[in-house]
């Protein structure tokens, strides 16, 4: 902590993980670093207190790589994103015949937010199928709809365009060349202990 501003927002968090709150935060102020510091419990049942290197779950900010991993194809000329998804995908029915990549990109493409569960196991040739399965909201194009399926639909395209797993491509083109060595799924290979758990009220949802 520097300075009063840093004692400041140290006091105000200490008190905000009474309410449950916990995180690492850090906070710059005119390239003064003045708070760097981690709140609460990482694991409120091991007593694990959160700190500057425990690992976090993004949800689904993990989209906005997705994206990117999309347009690095395209750059290496692998992929236009006005591709229909009837190049990648077989048997592609009536209603999703003008769907493209872009539609998927910009959540226009007009499916629901989510097929199955978070954790449900579902491998990508199954998900492929309930997607191309699934009733639209709205023709693709017509309305901006935010959902999972559009992006779970690109993560396999990832895939089929790379020849290589979802996890590998990103980590090869985007995250290494970043130095960010400490993001992914599986690389990674970190200590348990690390991760945090998310709750929802007093309920451990785990990892």
């Amino acid at each position: 902590m520097v300075g009063q501003l840093g004692d400041k927002l140290d006091a105000h968090l200490k008190r905000a993980t009474s309410n449950g709150f916990a995180g690492a935060v850090l906070v710059v102020k005119d390239g003064q670093v003045i708070l760097s510091k981690g709140y609460g419990m990482a694991n409120r049942e091991r007593k694990i207190p959160v700190t500057l290197d425990t690992v976090f779950d993004i949800g689904s900010l993990v989209k906005q790589f997705t994206a990117a991993a999309i347009l690095t194809l395209e750059m290496k000329g692998k992929l236009p994103v006005t591709d229909s998804i009837g190049k990648y995908f077989k048997n592609v029915p009536p209603d999703k015949a003008t769907m493209t990549i872009h539609h998927l990109l910009t959540q226009t493409a007009g499916f629901d937010a989510a097929i199955g569960g978070d954790y449900e196991v579902i491998s990508r040739d199954e998900y492929i199928k309930r997607a191309l399965n699934t009733k639209l909201l709205s023709a693709p194009g017509e309305k901006y709809k935010y959902s999972n399926v559009g992006y779970s639909l690109l993560g396999a395209i990832v895939e089929m365009r790379s020849g290589q797993d979802y996890e590998q491509y990103v980590y090869n083109n985007l995250l290494k060349p970043a130095g960010m060595s400490l993001t992914g799924y599986r690389i990674p290979k970190w200590n348990p202990d690390a991760i945090a758990h998310n709750y929802v009220g007093n309920t451990d949802w785990g990892t």
